[in-house]
C-alpha cells in the first residue's frame, strides 16, 4: 500500500535535513518577520516549524482568528490532517520541488529566498478557507541538523478563486524570482475514482481474498462481488487484475 502523505512529506523533509550544513543566520530573523508581515494580503498567523521533527514549534494566537482553533492544540498532524486531500499531494510535490531547488544552488543562497504556496485547509466552521503560507529559513543547528522555518500564513479566500495551488521562490533580495513554477508530478493527486463498495471489493482484493471470501466479508452475493471486479477491470481499461491494481497504487485511487 502507498504510504499515507504525512509519511511521504517526511521523507522529504529529511532529506533536506540531512543534505549540506546550513549556518545559522538568526541575525536576521526580525529582519525577515518584519518583511513577511507587513505584506500580508489578508489575516494571517504565522509559526515556526521544525522540519526535520515535522513540529510547529510555536503557532501565534492568530490561528484562532484566521482558522478557528486554539493554538496549543494546532499541531504538524492537525494541521495537515485538515489540509485539503488533493492539496496534500500538490504540497508533496511542491516540497520535493523545493528541495531539489535548494540543492542545486550555494548553502547560503538558500537564506536569501522566501518559498511560497498556497493551499485550502478546514476552518473549525467546516468550510474549507484558502491560505498562502510564506516561509523563510530561520536557522539550522549544524550539530543536530535541525532546521528552523519562519512561516506567514495568511487567508486569501477571498482573492484565489481557481481551485489549482501555485508554487513560487522569491528572492528577498535582487537575485532571480521564479513565480508559479511548473512543478513535476512525483505524486499523483487522489481522486474519488471508485465508490465506497468497489474500494472495499479492491482492498479485499489486495489482501489476498478471492470472490466467495469477499461475499462473505461483505455480505454481499459472489455474483455481485465478480460484477464489481469486472466493473474495476473496465473503469481502469486493465486486461488483468494485477494491471489493474498497478494503476490504482500509481494515481493514488487507493
Amino acid at each position: 500500500m502507498p504510504q499515507k502523505p504525512i509519511n511521504q512529506l517526511q521523507l522529504i523533509h529529511d532529506r533536506v535535513s540531512n543534505e549540506q550544513q546550513w549556518e545559522d543566520y538568526a541575525a536576521e530573523v526580525e529582519v525577515h518577520k518584519q518583511y513577511l508581515l507587513n505584506f500580508q494580503p489578508g489575516p494571517s498567523f504565522y509559526w515556526i516549524l521544525n522540519v526535520k521533527e515535522a513540529r510547529l514549534e510555536m503557532v501565534s494566537t492568530e490561528v484562532q482568528k484566521v482558522l478557528g482553533y486554539n493554538p496549543d492544540d494546532f499541531d504538524f498532524p492537525l494541521m495537515f490532517d485538515l489540509i485539503h486531500d488533493e492539496d496534500k499531494i500538490h504540497i508533496l510535490n511542491f516540497e520535493a520541488a523545493i528541495s531539489n531547488f535548494f540543492n542545486e544552488m550555494h548553502y547560503r543562497e538558500r537564506f536569501n529566498y522566501k518559498l511560497q504556496y498556497d493551499y485550502r485547509i478546514k476552518h473549525a466552521d467546516g468550510n474549507y478557507v484558502r491560505i498562502l503560507n510564506q516561509m523563510i529559513v530561520l536557522s539550522y543547528d549544524t550539530t543536530t541538523q535541525t532546521i528552523l522555518t519562519f512561516g506567514i500564513n495568511a487567508d486569501i479566500t477571498h482573492l484565489k478563486k481557481d481551485i489549482k495551488p501555485v508554487l513560487s521562490f522569491v528572492h528577498l533580495h535582487d537575485g532571480p524570482a521564479y513565480y508559479n513554477v511548473d512543478v513535476k508530478e512525483v505524486f499523483k493527486v487522489s481522486k474519488a475514482f471508485f465508490s465506497g463498495r468497489e474500494k472495499e471489493v479492491l482492498n479485499l482484493m489486495l489482501e489476498g481474498n478471492v470472490s466467495k471470501e469477499i461475499s462473505e466479508k461483505l455480505n454481499i452475493s459472489k455474483h455481485t462481488v465478480d460484477t464489481h471486479r469486472k466493473h474495476l477491470l473496465e473503469k481502469t481499461a486493465s486486461k488483468s487484475i494485477p494491471e489493474m491494481v498497478k494503476k490504482a497504487l500509481i494515481n493514488g485511487w487507493i
